[in-house]
Parts: C-alpha cells; sequence; structure tokens
C-alpha cells in the first residue's frame, strides 16, 4: 500500500515550484541520496511553504550567492553562527539546524537507524502497524507512511511537519516523526470518510448548528454527529490520540483542493478544550484558506492563531453576548441559564469565564463534562 495518487500529485506539484523560488543551478536534489537529506533541502521546502524566492531568503539572511548555492548543495557546513542566522531567518532554532546539520554528515544510511529514528513502538502499541520481526517492521512502516524507501519518507514527512505553523519549536528528529506518524493516521482514517465539496458558505452556516451538539451527554454520539455535519461541507473530523513525542492539540491540512482534515487529540480531556479545539481549526480552514497545513501545540502565538482564537471564542460565544458574559454572577444558576440562551453546554461557558479572568482557573472545573480518548474511541 503506497500512499494515494492524491498525495504524490502534490508532490510533483511542489517540485514544480523549486524551479521558480532555486534557479536550476542549484542542485536541490543532489543531497537526496540518504535517508538523511542534506539540512538545504528542509530550506527549500520551508522557504516554499512561505512563499518566499531565492532573492528574498538571500537578502534577509545576510549571505552570499555561493554560500546559498553551497547550502542547497549540502557542502555548506552548518556551524553554530550558521544555524544562528538560518533561526532568525526561516526558524524554528538554531538547535534545530545543528541537529539537521549532524544528522546529515552521520549519513545514517541503514535500515535500522531509519527506524530509531520512528516511533515503531508506539506505532505498534496505538495498533497502527502490526508487531513484527525488523524486517516486517521496516516495511509495516513503510506501507503506513505510504512510502516505497527511507529516502522517500525523508524527503516528503519532515517537509510537511516544517512546513507548518507551531505554537511552540519542533527541535528534533524524533519529534517531527511523531507527529508525522499522527498526521498519517489522521489522513488514512480520513480516506474513510465519506465528505462532500468544501463549501465556506455551509461552514459558517452550520456553527450554531455544531454548537447545539456541545449539550448532547453522549460523547460517541456528539463526535459521531459533529463527523457528519462536518462531512456535509467538505471537513473529515478525526479524533485519534497521539503517538508520545507529539503535543498536538490539533491540526488541520487540506488532503485536496475540495476536501480537508481536522485532527483533534483531545489532549486535555475535558470537553471546553475540546470544543475550543475544534472552533479554532475550524476557523484556519475559514480564515486561512491558502494555508497547507496548521498543527497547534502549548507555546507561543501568532497572527494566525490569534485570529483562530478569535474565531473560536465567537463561536462559543456570540460576540453580541460578550459583554453580558463579562458580567455574569458567578454561580450555577446564572451559568446555566446563560448556557441555555444561547445554546451550549454549561462546561464551554465555565472555560471562557475562565480564560477572560471571570473566574479563577481552579474554580467550577466540576461542572466540566470530561472524556478520554482510549484505544481509539471516546469514553
Amino acid at each position: 500500500m503506497r500512499r494515494p495518487a492524491r498525495q504524490y500529485c502534490r508532490l510533483v506539484i511542489r517540485t514544480s515550484c523549486q524551479d521558480y523560488f532555486y534557479p536550476s543551478k542549484i542542485m536541490i536534489n543532489s543531497c537526496a541520496d540518504s535517508w538523511v537529506s542534506c539540512p538545504g533541502k528542509t530550506v527549500s521546502r520551508m522557504l516554499w511553504s512561505r512563499g518566499m524566492n531565492l532573492d528574498d531568503f538571500q537578502a534577509n539572511i545576510g549571505w552570499t550567492e555561493t554560500q546559498c548555492d553551497m547550502l542547497f548543495k549540502g557542502t555548506l557546513h552548518i556551524d553554530e553562527e550558521v544555524a544562528a542566522d538560518l533561526a532568525r531567518t526561516i526558524g524554528p532554532s538554531k538547535s534545530f539546524w545543528i541537529q539537521r546539520e549532524t544528522g546529515y554528515r552521520e549519513e545514517q544510511t541503514s535500515d535500522s537507524n531509519w527506524l530509531k529514528q520512528l516511533p515503531v513502538r508506539e506505532l505498534v502499541r496505538l495498533g497502527w502497524i502490526a508487531d513484527k520481526s525488523l524486517d516486517g517492521n521496516r516495511q509495516a512502516v513503510l506501507d503506513f507512511f505510504g512510502v516505497s524507501s527511507p529516502t522517500e519518507w525523508s524527503n516528503y514527512w519532515p517537509p510537511v511537519v516544517l512546513s507548518t505553523n507551531f505554537k511552540h519549536t519542533v527541535a528534533f528528529e524524533s519529534e517531527i516523526a511523531s507527529v508525522a506518524s499522527w498526521l498519517r493516521r489522521g489522513e488514512l482514517l480520513a480516506d474513510q470518510t465519506d465528505c462532500q465539496e468544501w463549501s465556506d458558505q455551509l461552514a459558517r452556516e452550520s456553527i450554531s448548528t455544531i454548537r447545539r451538539l456541545t449539550r448532547i451527554k453522549d460523547t460517541k454520539l456528539m463526535i459521531s454527529k459533529l463527523a457528519s455535519i462536518c462531512a456535509s461541507f467538505g471537513v473529515a473530523v478525526i479524533v485519534e490520540k497521539p503517538p508520545q513525542g507529539c503535543r498536538a492539540t490539533g491540526a488541520t491540512r487540506w488532503l485536496s483542493p475540495s476536501r480537508a482534515l481536522l485532527l483533534l487529540s483531545g489532549r486535555y480531556q475535558t470537553d471546553d478544550h475540546f470544543w475550543f479545539a475544534f472552533f479554532h481549526e475550524l476557523g484556519h480552514l475559514i480564515l486561512h484558506r491558502n494555508q497547507k497545513t496548521q498543527i497547534e501545540m502549548t507555546g507561543s502565538s501568532s497572527k494566525l492563531e490569534n485570529e483562530a482564537n478569535k474565531f473560536a471564542q465567537d463561536a462559543i460565544i456570540p460576540s453580541d453576548r460578550w459583554a453580558e458574559l463579562s458580567s455574569l454572577p458567578k454561580h450555577l444558576r446564572s451559568i446555566v441559564r446563560f448556557a441555555a440562551s444561547i445554546g451550549v453546554s454549561r462546561s464551554l461557558v465555565v472555560g471562557q469565564l475562565q480564560h477572560i479572568g471571570r473566574i479563577h482557573h481552579s474554580e467550577l472545573n466540576w461542572m466540566k463534562k470530561k472524556f478520554n480518548i482510549s484505544n481509539n474511541s471516546l469514553e
């Protein structure tokens, strides 16, 4: 089993884009012999995702054309100074680029070393692949990720992860592999979801209907209805526990021009966090249509994250009711009445009261509904 044809198409499109961003004299693919591709290949993907061409990169980083050529050919050694320049210009961190340089120079070409970089035990524990011999695990992992070799994995999946906007820095290959595993699991499950084509209008119109689902006490029924509504406007909603090493709360990814994946981890195990994460991700799909992938993790914010946060807040509490929320009496009856008047679960109101500082984060948590993702099911 290999990655679906639509993903191969995306790879072809991305490769064709390189001709614009990087002149043909720069041998980007010359260092793709080992599974650990040269750091220049990662840079090329990150620049493409940011819409930066070579001139922009060279001007921002302050290097000569020769230095840039050497980076993309894999002949420029990334020391502390070079790593600092890359982190300042395109992120994510100096330690990441040192790690990438070390991995590339070590030329870890054997299958056993490649498998050591991946969370194979986690994939087995979660039931995403079968527990087999080393040779069997190699093929099982390749099949899971939909690639034919460690080299193809390295050329495809790390750039997918690194092209996202994070709420914290992904600094090491092991973490990249865990995030990539979770994204791939979401893709495989999304492939089993029958979705209509994306409709921005229907997505916006469905918000009030989705808000009412927060009042359903049966979690599995709630998730089923949520998935059905979202599928009607082109979004496959998948709730899946991530492997260890992946701290994501949610992710969105356009699987095709008319179909999106909205992946949730249920990390904080209360319904107010779950629903805020959902509406946050839906906000990315509606507001940031041209962004290929978004992954949410604990950490710093950005303009896109702030916009998605505002969208989620207004989806949970209509904008014309925020003044009332801010002055809401802090007792059960008032909260229950307010929640009923806007058609949401009372725990979501508690969560927003905590967020705006009306009540302390330790107060009224008994009003929240808890759920747990275990063995690929919600409890």
